[in-house]
């Protein structure tokens, strides 16, 4: 199980050992159990430090599983000190590669959505960072019920050992994909 625990600015969660995870019912909102249904698109923001995996890739947060036909988002930290982010919809599947991080660094992350675009950013302290976009079609019918901090969330529930270790704090979610200026200014006021 997570831990409270004094962090950042405050109060925060720590995952200590990539077993840990926490599961938010996000879901009375139709955006985030079907993006596609997102007409002001959203955005997902959080201050987070990760330890690199020896390999691979480790998950930080998820409503998904990529190799499933699931849709949603996740996003990892990988072993290359690189985070990875993807997004799932109906009909297509969105990849960000190999953002720059370094290990251990808190970091404030923000993803936006921005779905009649069929664009997904990225962001790190306030600046938008490329990465390695893809975007390729793909049919991902089913929609997950819950979204985790922790653990990789495949067909409704949480995978063992596919977690990061990694610290959050001031985890926030918005119903409508903001702007660079407003995200700019979200980091600005740490």
């Amino acid at each position: 199980m997570s831990c409270f625990t004094m962090f950042k600015d405050g109060k925060g969660l720590f995952f200590d050992d990539g077993l840990d995870y926490t599961i938010l019912n996000l879901y009375a909102n139709g955006c985030w159990k079907d993006l596609a249904t997102c007409s002001n698109g959203l955005t997902v923001c959080l201050w987070v430090t990760a330890t690199a995996p020896s390999s691979g890739y480790k998950t930080i947060m998820s409503s998904m599983a990529d190799a499933t036909n699931e849709h949603g988002i996740t996003f990892q930290v990988g072993n290359s000190n690189r985070l990875q982010l993807r997004l799932k919809t109906k009909t297509h599947k969105h990849r960000i590669r190999d953002i720059p991080y370094s290990s251990n660094d808190w970091i404030h992350f923000c993803l936006t959505w921005h779905p009649a675009a069929q664009e997904l950013k990225s962001y790190v302290n306030g600046t938008n960072v490329v990465g390695t976009p893809t975007s390729s079609p793909e049919s991902c019918t089913t929609a997950t019920a819950n979204f985790a901090l922790g653990d990789e969330y495949v067909n409704s529930a949480p995978t063992p050992n596919k977690g990061a270790i990694f610290k959050v704090d001031d985890f926030a979610l918005w119903d409508q994909a903001l702007s660079a200026s407003a995200i700019s200014q979200i980091f600005a006021a740490y």
